[in-house]
């Protein structure tokens, strides 16, 4: 490389150093005045040395602000989004994993997108095989830029396609030939005395493959971290400090709180489905549904609840199967 490109290179890289640590000290907040600030900041202190931060290098590195919009984007579908969104959406949210791959400093939101691609790719299986949705022409996708919503098929096709979503046989077949991801080779030995230890299944220990791929770093856009995904008011409420040091990238630490909330939702609830359910859509929520519907398993709410849920229920069960050989029905209430 030559050596005038070297140090445009360098300066480049310091600018997005800088840029990134002034936006961690903000809490992400402010982040396109941080990140000309981190540019200025660059400038000042390269000048000594004759060179200059090189603008157009940096025009392909994403910045924060793009990213998380449109991660909130994803999470807003899956809360709030049909079937059909989800399959459109989905070579979008490729791209935008492989696009966003690139930046180091981006990984701890794309280990968190990575688990939820598997609810894009079951959206569009289901939604083709729903039979009478017709196809759409979807444009190529471009990193970071979600398509508008489809039209809902018909109730009948849409009926069928959230029933193949959430069914076992499907999360069965996606979860048949998939490897344990890398890092819970290290933690689950680790990680299963403390759920044995609070009285629960040790086989729960996989729910942290289904919330962050056993990336202890893991986060998602509306501020869960950590293996266990653990929001900041949820982490203070079962003791873990949320601020720095944030105690949820402990692995120990958040499975401790992990097997304490859940020990409480099956309390509640009074059985694992319902209580994962909860897990990831809320108390309130599932309360709701039971005393809207007048039921009491999650199979007679699954309609109700948001998409996401409908399907992470299900794909816990798969996993479960996979790593263990058991059901998440047969595993035993809290000792």
């Amino acid at each position: 490389m030559p050596k005038q490109r070297l140090a445009q290179f360098s300066a480049a890289a310091l600018a997005c150093v800088f840029g990134i640590a002034q936006a961690a000290d903000a809490q992400e907040l402010q982040i396109q005045s941080l990140w000309q600030q981190g540019l200025d900041l660059a400038d000042e202190h390269l000048a000594d040395y004759g060179w200059a931060v090189d603008r157009e290098a940096l025009a392909g590195v994403p910045r924060l602000n793009e990213a998380l919009q449109f991660l909130d984007g994803v999470d807003d579908a899956l809360e709030n989004g049909t079937l059909e969104q989800l399959a459109q959406m989905k070579p979008t949210v490729e791209a935008s994993i492989q696009w966003l791959e690139q930046w180091p400093a981006a990984e701890p939101y794309t280990a968190w997108l990575r688990q939820q691609m598997d609810y894009f790719d079951v959206a569009e299986e289901s939604v083709a095989e729903s039979r009478d949705v017709p196809a759409q022409t979807v444009p190529p996708p471009r990193p970071l830029s979600l398509p508008p919503a489809p039209a809902r098929s018909s109730p009948t096709a849409h009926k069928k396609a959230e029933q193949t979503a959430r069914s076992a046989a499907m999360w069965e077949k996606r979860m048949a030939h998939r490897a344990a991801p890398s890092g819970s080779a290290a933690l689950v030995p680790k990680l299963k005395p403390i759920f044995r230890k609070s009285g629960l299944p040790e086989e729960l220990v996989w729910l942290a493959e289904v919330e962050s791929g056993f990336k202890p770093h893991a986060r998602s856009p509306v501020g869960a971290v950590g293996l266990f995904q653990f929001m900041a008011p949820t982490a203070r409420r079962f003791g873990l400090n949320p601020e720095r040091p944030d105690e949820r990238l402990d692995p120990e630490k958040s499975a401790a709180a992990a097997t304490a909330y859940l020990r409480i939702l099956h309390r509640r609830f009074g059985s694992w489905p319902l209580a994962l359910a909860a897990y990831n859509a809320g108390e309130g929520r599932v309360s709701k549904a039971l005393k809207t519907a007048q039921v009491s398993s999650f199979e007679e709410i699954a309609d109700i609840l948001p998409l996401e849920t409908q399907m992470y229920v299900p794909k816990i069960d798969a996993v479960i199967q996979k790593r263990e050989g058991t059901r998440l029905t047969r595993l035993p209430a809290p000792r």
